[in-house]
């Protein structure tokens, strides 16, 4: 195994609209986070929802950018917010009623409530500027990059690796959501080491000791109930000996994956 000192670990995943915890333990994690913003837009995914917790019988409900009609098919940079309704205030009024009650609202809100407040109508900068927000909130010193800038062709994991290659990786940090068509080969096949982030979703108070724990919120839930704790209960997610799950490039160049 090389010596961690000498890893430049990357990550790479779509720039989510205020996303879970899992999210920023990648942040963490990784000493480039590329924010992958020239792929198809999908109006289901979570680059302009996420989940809050709220009283509804299932726990949580939806807080949603709305974007320009005609996104579907487009790229993530090129998506506009559709500007027409309160959707700000809305969504900021939404917070404050779900959370204006938790002990830290006070302190992380007005931050949240100029960048959502603000004007412009590009999803992918609303998201990067919220991104920042929350990594400076949580105490994680993220490198947040786009992947737009480095203009890299291929499909799916044909252009993470060509990400990495440009970035100059030795480990790729996978999300593991991509498991269902990534190939690990083709990262060890360039020099560059594999593993899958394997994070494990941490419980913590919700405000509420009887009613079940709700997963897979937005990270401002926990930063809104737990503070200046919040940075070590996402991190808590992380497996205790996550190295030994990583594949490295054989030395003989055969390609064929190994774990230490």
């Amino acid at each position: 195994m090389p010596p961690a000192s000498s890893e430049r670990v990357v990550a790479i995943c779509q720039p989510h609209f205020i996303p879970w915890t899992g999210y920023f333990e990648m942040a963490a994690r990784a000493d480039v986070f590329v924010m992958l913003d020239d792929v198809a837009y999908s109006k289901n995914g979570w680059v302009n929802r996420n989940r809050l917790r709220s009283p509804h019988p299932r726990g949580w409900q939806w807080a949603t950018v709305p974007v320009q009609h005609d996104a579907g098919g487009g790229l993530i940079h090129d998506i506009r917010i559709a500007q027409a309704g309160r959707w700000r205030s809305k969504l900021l009024a939404s917070l404050q009623q779900l959370y204006g009650r938790t002990p830290h609202f006070a302190a992380y809100f007005p931050a949240l409530e100029r960048v959502i407040g603000a004007e412009g109508d590009n999803l992918t900068a609303l998201n990067m500027d919220l991104l920042e927000v929350l990594c400076g909130q949580l105490g994680i010193a993220a490198r947040l990059v786009r992947s737009s800038q480095f203009a890299v062709s291929g499909s799916k994991d044909d252009k993470l690796v060509g990400l990495c290659r440009r970035l100059g990786a030795t480990l790729y940090l996978a999300n593991n959501g991509s498991a269902p068509y990534i190939q690990p080969g083709k990262f060890l096949d360039q020099g560059i080491g594999f593993v899958f982030q394997d994070y494990d979703h941490p419980v913590y108070g919700q405000g509420d000791a009887d009613a079940a724990f709700v997963s897979h919120l937005s990270v401002v839930d926990c930063l809104f109930w737990h503070g200046p704790a919040a940075r070590d209960i996402v991190l808590s997610g992380r497996p205790a000996e996550w190295r030994l799950g990583v594949m490295y490039p054989r030395g003989d160049g055969d390609g064929q994956p190994i774990r230490p």
